[in-house]
């Protein structure tokens, strides 16, 4: 009996034992997070205010969320530069507004207006797209305007043909008439989510440029 009682009292007194191990290693996981976090504030531009209460000692407490939500609103817009920056930006992503930067279905139908339908279902694709290359390279969202603009060109380029070949000597490719060498020789041109999406990614460099001979004709 006497047995038992010895074996469960190490049971307990190990499980105690892990338990404090384990929190002392949160709680030095979460002073670097800290430190990492008060160091990549330091080396922007605009730093935010530190909450006056942040110490390298407690737990992911209120002043450590102030601070966190202050700097991740910061970082939202800046590029990533470094090592630190990206792992900061993942582990602050949690404390982001919760916003979509794609259109709303009003919005979507709203673009759509006066444009053949052919060219006007690939709206929903023109809006997953560009949104998020607008959002990664500009830190912006997609206009209607820009919807709107982008389904005219599908139309003046294809006619909405996702199959469509350009005329000699460059003999473009797809809905938007991309030059054979946007697809570098590994992506299919003819794939409309493929065309598509390269194409939002040529309108973030070049803007309108590529597709001047039709983005502007009405």
């Amino acid at each position: 009996m006497s047995h038992a009682k010895h074996l469960v009292l190490f049971i307990v007194l190990a499980a105690i034992a892990v338990a404090a191990l384990a929190s002392v290693a949160q709680a030095a996981s979460t002073g670097d997070w800290k430190r990492a976090m008060v160091k990549c504030n330091r080396k922007l531009d605009k730093p935010v205010r530190v909450h006056h209460r942040l110490n390298y000692r407690n737990s992911w407490g209120f002043a450590a969320k102030a601070t966190a939500w202050r700097l991740s609103r910061r970082l939202s817009g800046t590029p990533t530069s470094t090592r630190l920056t990206a792992a900061l930006k993942r582990k602050l992503r949690k404390y982001l507004p919760k916003r979509s930067w794609k259109l709303s279905a009003s919005q979507v139908r709203k673009a759509q207006r006066g444009v053949p339908r052919a060219s006007a279902r690939w709206a929903p694709l023109v809006n997953k797209y560009w949104s998020r290359w607008l959002q990664k390279y500009k830190g912006r969202r997609l206009t209607a305007g820009e919807l709107n603009r982008a389904l005219w060109v599908i139309h003046y380029e294809s006619s909405g043909r996702p199959r469509c070949v350009g005329p000699g000597p460059y003999y473009c490719r797809g809905l938007m008439q991309l030059l054979p060498g946007h697809g570098r020789g590994r992506y299919d041109l003819f794939n409309p989510r493929t065309n598509i999406s390269l194409a939002g990614q040529l309108y973030c460099r070049r803007g309108w440029r590529p597709w001047a001979a039709t983005a502007y004709r009405r």
